[in-house]
């Protein structure tokens, strides 16, 4: 499911891949927790990842997961990264995609036989990375917190055909992921005309769980963007289709006009608040 070549595209291929990048998401966010909590299962996954016969034109996928694991633990797999490196050229590739940066620093110790394992230099920090932290004290913070950390002594001790579950969703996300974007896009971008029926079509083809992503994600910030725009037919729309007003059961509040929220509380019935 990648992406169009130009800005065009079929309302019905656009759907299905954001339903897709929803439906792999929690999965494939896994492989990201596994390399930063539990490092072995982490490394497993990674390779699960680069086993795809498509694996070495994406390469660079894995190559968070994998920086997060060389980060905390590459004392303990630097030896294993080299010779996976050596005999995998996708491995290879990917590792030549990591670099130090103050999110996920790589140990200094270790530059020269992960630039050696990689083919080409892996630190110091690039100059714009590190003026882009140097600008923003907080990113750093930012961008490790963790709202949903795993608790290593509860994972599971996954089997290889579950990882290569895990490894396809960690695909399918990160292919799929323009998908997300582009609707965003719309909304922000072009409005709510072009993005009320694209809206719609989730709410049609999408699992429950995928109504909470839509109620939670593109029909909240269109409801923060055009609420004045918008709410007549969404009150409408609610009004002949209890699908939809299960997705609106998980709009928050957010930035909307507190009169056009009490509009959206009434138009979701008997739904609760979810989310």
């Amino acid at each position: 499911m990648a992406a169009p070549k130009s800005s065009s595209y079929d309302p019905e291929f656009l759907t299905d891949c954001w339903i897709a990048n929803s439906n792999s998401h929690e999965k494939a966010h896994l492989i990201d927790s596994y390399a930063r909590y539990t490092p072995e299962i982490g490394w497993r996954a990674i390779l699960s990842v680069l086993q795809h016969p498509r694996a070495l034109q994406n390469s660079n996928l894995p190559s968070n997961a994998l920086e997060m694991l060389i980060s905390r633990y590459g004392d303990f797999f630097i030896d294993r990264i080299e010779r996976e490196a050596a005999t995998s050229p996708a491995f290879k590739a990917c590792l030549a995609e990591i670099h130090p940066s103050p999110v996920f620093p790589l140990p200094e110790h270790l530059w020269l036989r992960l630039s050696a394992a990689a083919g080409r230099p892996v630190g110091p920090m690039r100059k714009g990375m590190a003026s882009l932290y140097y600008k923003i004290p907080d990113l750093a913070e930012v961008a490790t917190k963790d709202m949903n950390p795993l608790d290593p002594s509860k994972v599971p001790d996954l089997s290889d055909a579950e990882l290569l579950e895990h490894a396809a969703a960690y695909r399918e996300y990160h292919e799929s992921f323009w998908a997300w974007e582009e609707l965003n896009r719309i909304i922000e971008e072009v409005g709510p005309d072009t993005a009320w029926p694209l809206i719609l079509r989730l709410v049609e083809k999408g699992s429950d769980a995928v109504l909470g992503a839509v109620g939670a994600g593109v029909l909240e910030e269109l409801l923060d963007r055009y609420s004045v725009d918008v709410i007549e037919r969404i009150e409408a729309q609610a009004r002949r289709d209890s699908r939809f007003r299960l997705c609106l059961s998980h709009v928050w509040p957010s930035a909307m006009p507190a009169e056009i929220w009490q509009r959206v509380v009434v138009a979701r019935g008997d739904e609760p608040q979810r989310g």
